[in-house]
């Protein structure tokens, strides 16, 4: 069976309020199960800019790349992985040249000066998802 990860990001205190690393999180694990593979690791960066490639969950998982832990990585969106599309480049090659698959869900294949749009899209989609599972959150602990 296919081992993965998972690599989470939210940079705001308004989203790290409205718990929409959660809701990240749980389309993953959804995502890895429907993919067939075991969740072996989350690395999950709560309040930390994508701007910045300094920070702790992704480092480790860059240390981890090359080592047997895992076949997958699993992300939401490249722009979880860094804003600045060169950084993206960086840092999927490097995991590429690592033999490590790479799942972005939904599976978006689009240039990178075409993202600035859907970017504001998907924004708008992942806050109005973050509500959701936060209130979901809140029935439940009700």
């Amino acid at each position: 069976m296919k081992k993965a990860v998972l690599y989470a990001r939210v940079s705001s205190d308004v989203q790290k309020k409205e718990r929409t690393i959660e809701s990240q999180i749980t389309e993953l694990k959804s995502q890895i199960k429907e993919g067939g593979a075991v969740l072996v690791k989350e690395y999950v960066d709560d309040g930390y800019s994508g701007a910045r490639l300094d920070r702790p969950a992704l480092e480790e998982l860059r240390r981890f790349v090359k080592t047997p832990l895992f076949d997958s990585i699993y992300f939401l969106n490249t722009d979880r992985i860094a804003r600045d599309v060169t950084y993206q480049i960086i840092i999927i090659s490097n995991s590429q040249a690592a033999e490590a698959a790479h799942h972005q869900w939904p599976r978006l294949r689009r240039e990178p000066g075409k993202q600035i749009h859907a970017d504001s899209v998907r924004r708008r989609r992942r806050a109005r998802k973050g509500q959701d599972h936060r209130a979901l959150y809140a029935r439940q602990a009700a």
